[in-house]
């Protein structure tokens, strides 16, 4: 994983190539359950490894969303005009949106398709998938 930028203009450029290309946002639910099959037709093998993209890239959100953090830490104590600290605050903030919707979709699809604890590890009760 490459390092997360620092910058406000880094990182909108960072995370504008991090997001999915699944607009709008109301089809993200279909166009992960077409990845997925589309994964699960292929082999077992590549549903496992489209689940593991999908955890790296909700990891990858959740530094971005420290990135931001900082970026906000960092201009409360800085100088400079209100209107520039206004304009500022205001990009991070839709660009935190952004993220914070797009791993909080993964996460809750990961939860669901690929628990930690899967339950063949907690019974030995098989479990079948529907294709």
């Amino acid at each position: 994983m490459e390092p997360v930028p620092s910058t406000l203009p880094e990182l909108r450029v960072a995370i504008h190539e991090w997001q999915m290309e699944w607009e709008p946002k109301a089809d993200w639910d279909h166009n992960f359950n077409l990845a997925l099959c589309q994964a699960r037709e292929k082999s077992w093998s590549s549903a496992d490894r489209f689940f593991r993209e999908c955890e790296t890239h909700a990891h990858m959100g959740r530094c971005f969303i420290r990135a931001l953090r900082q970026l906000v830490h960092e201009l409360c104590h800085s100088r400079g005009s209100r209107d520039k600290l206004c304009d500022t605050f205001l990009q991070i903030f839709d660009l935190l949106v952004a993220v914070v919707s797009e791993v909080k979709f993964f996460e809750v699809k990961l939860h669901k398709f690929a628990p930690s604890n899967p339950l063949s590890k907690c019974s030995d009760i098989c479990m079948y998938a529907v294709v």
